[in-house]
């Protein structure tokens, strides 16, 4: 089916996360009923997670290195591309993004961190460290799936 991902930034301090996230636990208790918290770790451990990368290129060949290596060690943990935008608009906010915005998705959390904590893209992250200010590299669940 067709899927749109709507990504709003806000600048939330920690009180203001965690009544996001209790609001949205609820939501999800409410429809799918209540969940003791081994469910809950199991459900959150088991859904995809979305990487968004934010990052301005200052040094575009260092930067192509990274590029060229970057989709073996993707594919390696089960990592899939989904879209990258270097003119995307912030519509809202007081701290808009610059440069390219990355998105790809991996199996679960684990994948993720797998893949982070390679030695492989850890020495190939350098090419990326030289060549670009890495803003943020975010982690979103996925919501579990409806019972």
């Amino acid at each position: 089916g067709n899927a749109a991902i709507l990504f709003l930034t806000a600048n939330l301090g920690d009180r203001a996360l965690e009544e996001a996230w209790f609001l949205a636990i609820a939501n999800f208790i409410r429809l799918n009923g209540a969940l003791n918290f081994q469910q809950m770790e199991q459900l959150m451990s088991d859904v995809a997670v979305y990487m968004i990368a934010n990052l301005v290129v200052h040094n575009v060949d260092e930067y192509r290195i990274y590029e060229k290596g970057f989709f073996p060690i993707l594919k390696k943990f089960d990592g899939e591309f989904v879209t990258f935008d270097d003119n995307h608009q912030t519509l809202e906010g007081t701290d808009p993004t610059e440069g390219r915005v990355i998105m790809f998705k991996f199996p679960s959390e684990q994948a993720a961190k797998d893949w982070y904590n390679d030695d492989e893209y850890q020495a190939l992250s350098e090419f990326r460290r030289a060549g670009t200010t890495l803003k943020s590299l975010t982690m979103v669940h996925a919501l579990p799936p409806r019972s």
